[in-house]
């Protein structure tokens, strides 16, 4: 604060005179009262300088806590709610690092934004409507997509948030016809990529694919589509253009409308020549040995995506008490 003029004896007077009240109402647990109070008062010092900074800095709250966020997301937002220019937004982001409210890595235009966890809890605790101000964020993006969210712009973080903020939003059903739409699920898988840490070149990220269905478990037919993804985990990691022939292989034998809706799309697809099912000739969701060990063994040793291609299995009996026996590099557990 005082890097931008304010005098030392104006911030201490606010800071002795901040709500101490409101913040252990708001932020009961948090241990150093002075960082939030010094929070505070930055904040209120913002308000009276620029009149609209505080609402875009309080919008941000909407994006997931300790996560980089791209600059050319909160431009998304910022253009919508305050009709902000991007070089202003450039120029408020620089005045919001400067009151340390945020963190700015990277180059301009480019750079990549975070916040500390008591600034996101402080911007929790004064947001009012948090499903709205993630609408806001949804109609910011998909005012320019017409009625097809693949055609999105891949700006390092719409197609791997979207479903985020449909959830946060309170949007189930857009949420669920954006999971059961084919032409989203190869175009996500085209445009989110992780790097091989061995090979050094990108590969699908399946397990943000896989994510998003977790918004939605409530949803029947939305555990089928994610348990089909799963079994299909090492092949589509190799060749994401076999997305289609997976799911058709896996999924032709469920009969709900939505899945039957989603293998259309899939049949009709026309990424590349290829051959594809026309019945359900490869394993179908609903509890299968692989699915099951792959999934403990994630939960229990947080094993990457390119470490999967390396795994062995050895499945000799299932009992309730055992799934059966597996090996890692050499080692084993029972």
């Amino acid at each position: 604060m005082a890097k931008s003029g304010i005098s030392w004896l104006h911030i201490l007077e606010a800071l002795k005179e901040a709500d101490l009240e409101f913040i252990e109402a708001q932020l009961p647990n948090y241990p150093d009262k002075h960082v939030a109070r010094a929070l505070k008062v930055s904040i209120d010092f913002l308000s009276s300088e620029y009149s609209d900074a505080v609402k875009r800095y309080l919008e941000l709250v909407i994006f997931p806590k300790g996560e980089l966020v791209p600059e050319a997301a909160i431009t998304t937002l910022w253009a919508h709610t305050g009709n902000m220019k991007k070089r202003n937004v450039g120029k408020l982001l620089i005045i919001l690092k400067n009151r340390s409210l945020l963190r700015l890595d990277g180059e301009a235009s480019n750079r990549l934004i975070s916040l500390h966890d008591l600034q996101f809890d402080y911007l929790r605790a004064k947001a009012h409507d948090l499903p709205s101000l993630n609408n806001q964020l949804l109609e910011a993006y998909l005012k320019d997509c017409r009625t097809k969210c693949s055609t999105g712009p891949n700006d390092g973080y719409f197609f791997e948030h979207l479903a985020y903020h449909m959830k946060e939003a309170g949007s189930k059903e857009e949420l669920h016809l954006l999971l059961l739409n084919f032409e989203w699920m190869r175009t996500k898988l085209e445009n989110v990529a992780v790097i091989h840490e061995k090979k050094g070149m990108k590969i699908p990220n399946v397990n943000s694919l896989i994510h998003d269905y977790d918004y939605l478990l409530d949803d029947t037919e939305i555990r089928f589509v994610q348990s089909a993804i799963k079994l299909s985990y090492n092949v589509i990691l190799k060749d994401k253009t076999q997305l289609a022939g997976q799911l058709l292989g896996r999924l032709l034998c469920f009969s709900e409308n939505g899945i039957q809706s989603l293998l259309s799309q899939a049949s009709g697809d026309r990424d590349g020549v290829r051959l594809l099912p026309i019945t359900s000739s490869l394993k179908s969701p609903g509890g299968t040995v692989l699915e099951l060990l792959r999934d403990m063994m994630i939960g229990c040793v947080q094993l990457q995506p390119h470490l999967m291609e390396s795994m062995q299995f050895q499945v000799p009996t299932i009992t309730h008490s055992r799934y059966g026996i597996w090996k890692v590099e050499r080692k084993k557990q029972h």
